[in-house]
């Protein structure tokens, strides 16, 4: 920090200049051509100095003024949304963040104040335009400021630089896209999550929330919190009192904030490979993804990770038993487009699923275990009458288990 090379000026209806003293004259817009060093460098915090006919007041360079007074291109995210990013992810001393979108760094600099000196933030943007600007309001955060975060910058789409952003960690607690598409920077970003990690999407449109918390949702994360914050300013009033100042209702966009614990892995890897025994004809791809054909009528109604994420999630809950189970699956049953699901295999893993993780099994014994132990609870045969053991579809899972667990 070298924050003797910085005066921050106020106007009094409240405009900001952070000047950088130099030698010699320098223009200033809004000020002047002024001798930077010779005229404010021995000004004190509240002292006073004009030029012309205004007047301006150094003050103290928080994070207020350096917002206020920063250079800009890119529309900037407001204090209003960098408030609820900052308390919903929790980010503080020591955190590795992953911002997508600096644009001219107004979120940016919300997240170097959170992060002190021990923190990592890492910046991605495509635009060199907009990261020249965004890197020089960094810069001048960095000088002026006692803490500052150590800070690496990648240049490009995030969803083409995954492997330039780990050679500067390859796990981060907390994932912020403000990006026009969010579907493929989660996918690519998602695996870089910590377990206790959060991803925030910064949305203008309500249809890139909805995309934004489907990608989630296929990434194994579970959306906590989605929606906008509302912003009215009021005053007093002429005759007394208070009232709203005129104007339009503060929106500036939808977030939507999702979270990865160590459940999620597992559930995904039950999802994934349950596709395949819905679907004789189901092809594992190198990738973790299912192709599947001849799905049955309800998982093509429903979508079949967001109906088995239900069934599973439900089966998880401690306040549930085999019978809550069975009366959910049961209403699935009484729908009109239920032809072909073999609801007895939902159970078997739903129950198999949540004794195995009472016992603390790692994932991986959860996945083999839930799809091998074909079995009811109190060993009764299939309608059928005969045991409930492993089909050929089951022996297809296992062994494409190793190459889903490791896919995700």
């Amino acid at each position: 920090m070298d924050d003797s090379n910085w005066v921050v000026l106020s106007e009094p209806e409240g405009k900001i200049y952070v000047i950088e003293l130099s030698e010699g004259v320098t223009k200033i817009k809004g000020i002047g051509v002024i001798d930077t060093t010779a005229t404010l460098g021995q000004l004190e915090i509240g002292d006073s100095v004009q030029f012309g006919n205004k007047l301006f007041t150094r003050v103290v360079p928080r994070l207020t003024e350096l917002t206020k007074g920063m250079k800009r291109r890119a529309q900037t995210i407001s204090a209003k949304d960098a408030g609820l990013f900052i308390a919903k992810l929790g980010i503080g001393p020591g955190d590795h963040v992953l911002e997508a979108g600096l644009g001219s760094a107004g979120l940016s600099m919300h997240i170097a104040r959170s992060l002190g000196d021990s923190g990592l933030h890492v910046t991605v943007e495509p635009r060199s335009e907009h990261a020249e600007v965004g890197l020089e309001n960094l810069r001048r955060a960095k000088e002026i400021w006692p803490q500052f975060p150590t800070h690496h910058h990648v240049e490009g789409f995030i969803e083409e630089v995954v492997d330039d952003i780990k050679k500067h960690s390859d796990k981060f607690d907390a994932i912020i896209l403000d990006l026009p598409q969010h579907a493929p920077a989660i996918e690519a970003v998602a695996p870089l999550l910590s377990i206790g990690g959060r991803i925030a999407c910064y949305c203008p449109v309500t249809s890139q929330v909805e995309l934004a918390w489907k990608a989630c949702e296929s990434a194994g994360l579970i959306v906590e919190w989605a929606g906008e914050l509302m912003e009215r300013k009021w005053g007093m009033a002429s005759k007394g009192g208070m009232r709203p100042v005129n104007g339009a209702f503060g929106h500036t966009a939808f977030l939507l904030f999702a979270y990865r614990n160590a459940m999620n892995l597992m559930i995904q890897a039950i999802i994934r490979s349950t596709l395949i025994l819905l679907s004789q004809e189901g092809q594992l791809n190198r990738n973790g993804t299912v192709e599947p054909r001849g799905t049955p009528n309800l998982l093509s109604q429903f979508g079949h990770e967001t109906l088995l994420s239900s069934l599973i999630l439900h089966s998880l809950k401690p306040s549930s038993s085999s019978s809550d189970s069975l009366s959910l699956s049961s209403s699935f049953s009484s729908s009109a487009v239920n032809s072909s699901l073999d609801e007895d295999f939902f159970l078997i893993v739903l129950t198999t699923t949540r004794r195995i993780i009472a016992a603390n099994q790692p994932p991986a014994r959860i996945l083999i275990l839930a799809l091998l132990l074909k079995e009811r609870p109190n060993g009764s045969e299939t309608p059928e009458g005969g045991n409930c053991g492993p089909s050929m579809s089951t022996v297809k899972v296992l062994e494409s288990s190793e190459l889903v667990l490791e896919s995700i």
